[in-house]
């Protein structure tokens, strides 16, 4: 079977290289984004996906608009079965879709539908989700809107981050694409329940920023999602800091009974000499853990509250 693979980022990398792997599959081009600057040097380097074809001999092709007249001749001319899509960064024409023999297929890291979009991962640890997985459909015009011909669960595990679940749920897509696409020409996908859909927007910086009025269990999710990029953040005495680790408080009701006058969202109120809490809504308290001002190192609460003496009633503010 002759295979055209779309995608960029490490998600799209078992996928791909299980494709390469097997010998009932040639795969005969990779499309993956342009080389972007990364890093404190802002140098440009290859996305993971260009690197993983490269190592294995396979032309790559990094245009800005796939869907111009010149790439959609080429793809055409390739001649391909199947073209396999994982997170590309791309948005494909009703051309291009039409041009491999049997369709375009895409792995999709939640269970549609629900999480289409960008940045599903993000959500279903913001929402909470206890279980999320891979789906492989058909691709159309619609994003994420397309039939589904398989699906793999995985259980999200207490604390997991992004970064870890994604690493699982990349395998595990790997998986399903060798499994089923022996099955494309004879499957039929099953459309998609329009009455279950939810939406996985696009994770902006401006995301990390706290909310405290949310309660302290939205923010723990916020750590989970974001502990790569944006990071969770808020300001301590106009000064930039991040939240690396934190956990709910579950005698918050005490405590905020002990330090009535001290219960307005964003406050911290200190006990002793290693805990830090942070007052949220809904009555809720979040127990800081471990946070990193700007220009500093990661530190544990305790070398926080040894280095910037934080009181009773002082606040930690929005940016």
């Amino acid at each position: 079977m002759k295979i055209v693979f779309m995608g960029t980022p490490e998600f799209a990398v078992p996928a791909l290289e299980a494709l390469i792997g097997n010998n009932e599959y040639e795969v005969a081009a990779v499309f993956c984004q342009p080389d972007r600057p990364r890093g404190r040097s802002k140098k440009k380097q290859p996305c993971p996906v260009k690197t993983a074809a490269a190592k294995a001999g396979i032309p790559v092709h990094q245009p800005e608009r796939i869907r111009r007249r010149k790439w959609r001749k080429m793809l055409e001319d390739l001649q391909a079965d199947v073209f396999v899509v994982a997170a590309y960064g791309q948005i494909l024409s009703q051309k291009i879709l039409d041009a491999p023999k049997i369709g375009c297929i895409n792995l999709h890291a939640s269970l549609l539908p629900r999480w289409r979009g960008a940045s599903p991962i993000h959500h279903a640890l913001l929402k909470g989700d206890t279980e999320t997985g891979i789906s492989l459909m058909k691709m159309t015009l619609e994003l994420d809107a397309g039939p589904v011909y398989a699906k793999k669960k995985l259980k999200i595990e207490p604390g997991e981050t992004r970064l870890q679940l994604e690493k699982k749920l990349a395998q595990l897509g790997a998986d399903l694409l060798i499994e089923q696409l022996p099955r494309l020409v004879h499957s039929t996908p099953q459309p998609q329940p329009v009455e279950e859909v939810t939406f996985a927007s696009l994770i902006e910086k401006s995301h990390g920023q706290v909310d405290f009025n949310q309660p302290a269990i939205h923010t723990v999710r916020m750590i989970q999602a974001f502990s790569d990029w944006p990071g969770v953040f808020c300001k301590f005495r106009g000064k930039s800091i991040k939240i690396l680790s934190a956990s709910v408080v579950t005698d918050a009701d005490q405590i905020l009974q002990d330090e009535e006058t001290h219960d307005r969202p964003g406050t911290l109120i200190k006990r002793g000499k290693r805990d830090l809490y942070l007052v949220m809504g809904q009555n809720s308290l979040l127990k800081l853990e471990q946070i990193q001002p700007v220009g500093k190192k990661a530190q544990e609460i305790a070398a926080f509250i040894n280095g910037y003496q934080p009181a009773t009633g002082d606040c930690f503010t929005g940016n």
